[in-house]
């Protein structure tokens, strides 16, 4: 394809992609619609979102992929604070790096596209508070157990909502999910090229069983958006 070329089809697949962000367009058909041409036009013409975010012309342009930061729950950092994260990040496509501060407090930083990480971050304070009270008050053995009992049937949950997702999503849409996990991937590992894997343990007890239960009763559902115009309902 000639550079004019494909500088006019970069050009119609960001008015397409524009135009199926729930936050600038508030019909879901015309959503789902033009998700499906983006996808199709990106995949006939071998075009990269990193390539639509410089426009097609190597001018700056504000990225697609962002980074947001939040600290910990208490000034003590949990375990089960990084696990929570894991799951919800999972969910929306995104990933989740933990770094420390100079003073030894650990950041928990969530990598994805803009319209992902804003709903990452919204489900994360959430059910972190959530979690949160639910531990202070729980007068079991083990909190430690308690709360990763939880998050791991949190988790669960969250991954059959995005296997739903992905069964209902048109085979057109997931090849765009594919390349926006991609995307997502290689600004990770340009942002931090020395990661670390993290591993979780947890004893199988009574508070452990607990807090399985408990992590059942926890609704799912959440006003994702300050001006209260849109639910994004999990459950």
């Amino acid at each position: 394809m000639e550079h004019s070329a494909k500088m006019e089809m970069i050009q119609k697949i960001t008015k397409l992609l524009n135009l199926s962000d729930e936050g600038k367009n508030e019909n879901p058909h015309e959503r789902e619609v033009a998700k499906r041409m983006a996808a199709k036009l990106m995949a006939e013409h071998a075009i990269s979102f990193f390539e639509i975010e410089a426009n097609g012309n190597g001018q700056e342009k504000k990225p697609a992929l962002t980074e947001e930061q939040v600290g910990s729950l208490t000034q003590k950092y949990r375990k089960w604070e990084g696990l929570l994260g894991l799951y919800i990040a999972q969910t929306w496509d995104s990933e989740i790096v933990l770094t420390k501060k100079f003073d030894g407090n650990t950041i928990i930083n969530f990598l994805g596209h803009k319209s992902d990480i804003e709903m990452v971050k919204y489900f994360f304070l959430y059910l972190r508070r959530t979690v949160g009270v639910k531990e202070r008050l729980y007068k079991g053995r083990s909190k430690n157990d308690y709360t990763f009992g939880m998050v791991n049937v949190l988790g669960q949950r969250l991954k059959e909502l995005y296997k739903v997702r992905q069964e209902v999503t048109p085979s057109e849409c997931r090849d765009l999910i594919v390349v926006k996990k991609d995307a997502v991937s290689a600004f990770v590992k340009q942002k931090y090229p020395r990661l670390k894997h993290t591993k979780y343990k947890h004893n199988y007890s009574q508070s452990l069983r607990d807090g399985m239960r408990d992590g059942h009763e926890i609704d799912l559902s959440r006003p994702c958006a300050s001006n209260g115009k849109r639910t994004e309902q999990l459950n």
